[in-house]
């Protein structure tokens, strides 16, 4: 009967770690991102501008790059 007691108890456990955790998934929705912000698809100012630009992102599966 305790055997069954700790299982029942572990299992509570785990679901009250993981349930809050599911309900602030980030990547849930995709994001669409304008490249180089104002300036756009555009000449760069400087070779470094775009590597600079996407450092400040988090790019996820879905999201999209647009102008």
């Amino acid at each position: 009967m305790m055997n069954k007691m700790n299982m029942v108890m572990a299992c509570f456990m785990v679901m009250a770690v993981a349930f809050p955790s599911l309900l602030n998934l980030k990547g849930a929705t995709a994001e669409d991102y304008i490249v180089g912000d104002t300036l756009g698809w555009a000449v760069p100012p400087n070779t470094s501008f775009y590597s600079e630009w996407a450092a400040s992102k988090t790019f996820q599966i879905g999201d999209g790059l647009g102008k």
